[in-house]
């Protein structure tokens, strides 16, 4: 329950995707190619041992970070000058990594709540009410540990 990983989620469709005569692995050549992280450095950099009169620091934006990055990746520049991108055939969302709860207590499944304290209230308060009314549901609805 505690922090989550993120990632771009690409939620492919595969109607627009066979009207486009786009493969899976098309799509995942094309991030591979378009996404990428590198360390471009400098050019024209001296070696001291003749001295350079220019030097080029090469910048470089790096990975992709944000969905309309993601949308505007080219999958296929046509000869008519058409292009189709990566949002023609796919929805594209930062999301969790995961979406499933695993949830032990010493080794064994448990189920879990997650309690937010309210601006205002007393810590101390809402943990004593919390237990106290767990105690309560325990004597009838929960099944022996």
């Amino acid at each position: 329950m505690g922090s989550r990983e993120y990632s771009m989620r690409i939620w492919l469709k595969p109607d627009r995707m066979a009207s486009y005569g786009v493969s899976p692995d098309e799509v995942i050549g094309a991030i591979r190619e378009q996404n990428v992280e590198a360390a471009p450095g400098k050019a024209g950099e001296s070696a001291d041992r003749a001295p350079q009169m220019l030097q080029y620091v090469l910048r470089y934006s790096g990975k992709f970070f944000d969905p309309k990055q993601y949308e505007n990746l080219v999958l296929r520049a046509e000869p008519d000058g058409s292009i189709l991108r990566l949002k023609d055939v796919a929805e594209i969302e930062f999301g969790s990594l995961d979406y499933d709860v695993l949830s032990k207590t010493d080794g064994r499944p448990s189920a879990s709540i997650m309690l937010k304290q309210r601006p205002g209230s007393n810590a101390s308060e809402v943990i004593n009410n919390v237990k106290a009314r767990m105690a309560e549901l325990k004597k009838t609805n929960f099944p022996p540990a």
